[in-house]
């Protein structure tokens, strides 16, 4: 007479039934291809170095160098695959450069602000070839700006603020205040397939996947200056982004 399975002989047959399962076409399930939790990181930067042009007045600038940074963690995309979000916390702007006065003498600013970048966004396509699109609009909102000149030894500390909605902005220094639309608000569009797609078990049935959404490109910024007539030309930069989805799936045997 065959003997019944001992409890240890059961836990084998079941945990080999999983493997079984995973290797021969499980299929994970969930709500849907872009629910769990997602996270986003954008950065702009100039290459190592800095970059160099003229502006219209004359003036040499070298080197320039230009970074935004944003980090956004756990936001999630509605049940429509829609996503709306902005990053007033973590979004940060920085520049420095030198400019090369045809007089003879130096300009150099150093400007440090808190940054505002909005996201909208849609997903497409299921399993391993859904995929992200997105429209990024960043900008400045708040901080100073510091102006040293050489010829003088004079300096200018300049204040920044921006309106709540960010179209207009707010400019303070020893010359006294202005109000000017903010023409210095960058849009990068994206679209994103997936890099790697990793699972590993977390439980009984349970797996957790983590997806990634990585990009990278060389753009130009236009404009570069918040006046209405700027005087800067486009300045070149590499732009990064990274998404990343995590989601505990069942896993459903087929058949």
């Amino acid at each position: 007479m065959r003997r019944p399975p001992g409890i240890l002989m059961t836990a084998i047959i079941v945990a080999a039934a999983f493997a079984a399962a995973v290797a021969h076409g499980a299929n994970p399930q969930g709500p849907h291809s872009f629910d769990g939790q997602w996270s986003l990181e954008f950065r702009v930067d100039t290459k190592p170095g800095g970059e160099s042009f003229t502006t219209r007045q004359g003036i040499v600038v070298s080197p320039m160098h230009f970074q935004f940074h944003s980090a956004k963690d756990l936001f999630q995309f509605r049940d429509d695959r829609q996503v709306k979000l902005e990053d007033r916390d973590r979004a940060r702007l920085a520049v420095n450069l030198v400019g090369h006065h045809p007089a003879g003498f130096t300009l150099t600013d150093r400007g440090q602000w808190r940054g505002l970048l909005r996201v909208e966004g849609s997903g497409s396509g299921d399993g391993p070839d859904r995929k992200v699109q997105l429209v990024l609009s960043w900008t400045a909102v708040e901080g100073i700006q510091f102006t040293t000149e050489s010829q003088t030894g004079t300096s200018q500390t300049t204040r920044l603020r921006a309106s709540e909605d960010a179209t207009s902005l707010t400019l303070t220094n020893e010359a006294g205040t202005v109000t000017l639309p903010n023409t210095t608000i960058w849009t990068s569009q994206w679209e994103l397939s997936a890099t790697s797609i990793e699972r590993s078990e977390t439980g009984p049935g349970v797996i957790m996947e983590t997806a990634t959404y990585r990009d990278r490109r060389q753009t130009r910024l236009f404009p570069l200056d918040p006046s209405p007539e700027p005087f800067s030309p486009p300045l070149p930069v590499v732009e990064e982004i990274e998404l990343k989805q995590v989601r505990h799936l069942k896993l459903v045997p087929r058949g």
